[in-house]
């Protein structure tokens, strides 16, 4: 019964999510350009960012029915595996182990190559004991496509791949006409905002910060050795004076954008992941905010052993095009935002999602 009691606290305790320190919602009147009210970009800025809080929560949430959808699809395989590795008698599993504790310790980028340096070492003798335990590969990639559609399949049923792109909730180009203005805004930046969560049994390190004056935005999360996830997320931007008459307005973010991707999956206790995404928001005068989210990529170990993947996009550049209620005009806010996400699913292995942008260059253009 004490166990019971014991077991219901932790998993109470998973369901707890934690918001920690360094979160940040700010307006730089000094960076703003003229004529823009620091008054109204204040009120505008917190009512976009809750509004971005509560669509960047239901992504986190399908992400982790996502990973749980996997972990219970592989939970025939992690069963069949355990007797096996138990019984190795050569030492390799166990040192496997130790050298996965030890890259756990170490920073994103030296972690990616101590990583990769493991598949001489243990690859071929966890391939043999997949064979030994009769697991059918093609099956569960088949099964783990229909929930994560278009991954690319590695070693021992690790995954990676992109998410497609969301649909345009408003008129994705204009229609062509002479722009009656167009404004090109860089550096310094007058909004930012940071925001980190993890919640969870396991040591979790989260980071996001975001500098007006340069324009640097950067996300991580690391989940280490054990149960929880976590997400950070950073913008920085600019608030935007648009006269009345436009029927439209597109916006551009140009930026560099760079991240790092790990998920590792030690003892057979459960799955792990991570995602990194690039995103424009665009707040209206009205304060609806409207955005267009470019996943960058995601990665899965689902039963164990690692999947790392990093990369660059530069430059990047996203576009959203949203209507001017009634004409009018107002301010608006455009942003460039990134955000990491790294969840584990067992009491043992790790995800970290690291991302950084430099965001260059907004563009305003009105369309009649």
């Amino acid at each position: 019964m004490r166990n019971a009691t014991v077991l219901g606290f932790l998993i109470l305790l998973c369901l707890v999510q934690v918001a920690v320190g360094q979160d940040r919602d700010e307006v730089s009147p000094k960076n703003l350009p003229k004529g823009v009210s620091a008054a109204k970009a204040r009120n505008l800025l917190a009512a976009s960012e809750l509004a971005s809080e509560r669509d960047q929560q239901a992504v986190h949430a399908r992400r982790q029915r996502q990973l749980e959808s996997i972990n219970q699809i592989t939970a025939g395989a992690r069963a069949a595996l355990k007797p096996i590795l138990a019984a190795d008698k050569t030492g390799t599993y166990q040192s496997y182990q130790a050298e996965i504790k030890r890259i756990g310790k170490l920073d994103a980028k030296e972690q990616g190559r101590a990583l990769r340096g493991l598949d001489g070492k243990y690859l071929t003798f966890f391939q043999n004991a997949f064979k030994q335990a009769g697991i059918d590969e093609p099956e569960l990639q088949a099964k783990i496509s229909k929930v994560l559609p278009g991954a690319k399949f590695g070693a021992l049923l690790t995954c990676s791949g992109q998410e497609p792109p969301e649909p345009e909730e408003e008129e994705a180009e204009p229609k062509a006409h002479a722009a009656q203005d167009t404004q090109t805004l860089s550096a310094p930046f007058g909004l930012r905002s940071t925001k980190r969560t993890t919640q969870g049994l396991s040591i979790q390190i989260a980071s996001a910060t975001a500098d007006l004056e340069s324009g640097d935005i950067r996300g991580s999360v690391d989940i280490v050795l054990g149960l929880g996830n976590g997400r950070a997320t950073a913008a920085v931007g600019q608030a935007i004076e648009i006269p009345s008459g436009p029927h439209k307005v597109r916006s551009t973010v140009d930026t560099k954008t760079d991240y790092t991707l790990h998920a590792v999956s030690l003892a057979l206790n459960g799955a792990a992941g991570a995602w990194a995404d690039a995103r424009i928001d665009v707040t209206k005068p009205n304060g609806t905010l409207r955005k267009k989210t470019q996943n960058l990529g995601w990665v899965v170990a689902p039963v164990l052993w690692f999947v790392t993947e990093d990369g660059d996009e530069e430059p990047l550049s996203l576009s959203k095009t949203v209507t001017v209620p009634g004409n009018a005009g107002g301010q608006f806010h455009v942003k460039a935002r990134v955000i990491t996400e790294a969840y584990t699913y067992g009491i043992s292995g790790f995800g970290v999602g690291r991302i950084s942008s430099t965001l260059q260059t907004i563009k305003m253009k009105t369309i009649p």
